[in-house]
């Protein structure tokens, strides 16, 4: 998914005048160091930083829509492992060898040392890994106090499913909008208007 400055800094107009104002900051630092004032540069360039940080954290940060509304599940899975609002892991006793072994079958070459960092890889940079491995993943989340659980396919599952899958994700109860986005790309599978799939 590609994200616009624009919908990065929708959240307000003062973010969207922070987001400008780190831009000059970060010009002003240029300047600075080209003109050998490397004091000032790092001035400039750790006042940008802090002026862009608020104005993201003003536009909503990771809580705003806008950045995944057009996500399917694999694209949410994958841009909420990258945007650190979820992490991917594995039952610590098993081999995966039932991951490797399904992508191995569908043509992706895995090197034997270090499959899991591979696995994690592949299901958020690969649709057709995502695909292959729908069947066993589960994907959690906590909200509301309550521990909600899915497959691949946006399936609800019960709490033992937690156990028999061999791929977990967890994605974080912090940022509203991404649980409400995951809420609602299962729920159009439940009530059948079946999101589109990776």
């Amino acid at each position: 998914m590609t994200v616009s400055d624009d919908s990065l800094y929708q959240g307000s107009r003062a973010s969207k005048v922070l987001g400008g104002v780190s831009l000059v900051f970060l010009l002003f630092g240029l300047g600075a160091l080209i003109g050998g004032h490397w004091f000032l540069a790092i001035i400039c360039v750790l006042l940008a930083i802090g002026s862009a940080f608020s104005g993201y954290k003003l536009s909503g940060a990771a809580e705003n829509p806008a950045l995944y509304a057009d996500l399917d599940l694999f694209a949410f899975v994958s841009y909420a492992v990258r945007s650190a609002n979820a992490r991917i892991g594995f039952h610590s006793m098993r081999n995966q060898e039932k991951v490797a072994a399904a992508l191995r079958a569908a043509g992706f070459s895995l090197k034997a040392n270090d499959i899991r960092s591979q696995v994690r890889k592949l299901v958020t940079t690969d649709t057709n890994a995502f695909d292959v491995c729908r069947h066993l993943m589960a994907i959690q989340t906590v909200h509301g106090g309550r521990q909600h659980i899915w497959n691949g396919f946006g399936d609800p599952q019960p709490a033992q499913w937690f156990l028999q899958a061999e791929i977990i994700i967890d994605v974080r109860s912090t940022p509203h909008a991404l649980i409400a986005r995951l809420f609602e790309l299962v729920g159009n599978k439940i009530n059948g208007t079946k999101a589109p799939q990776g």
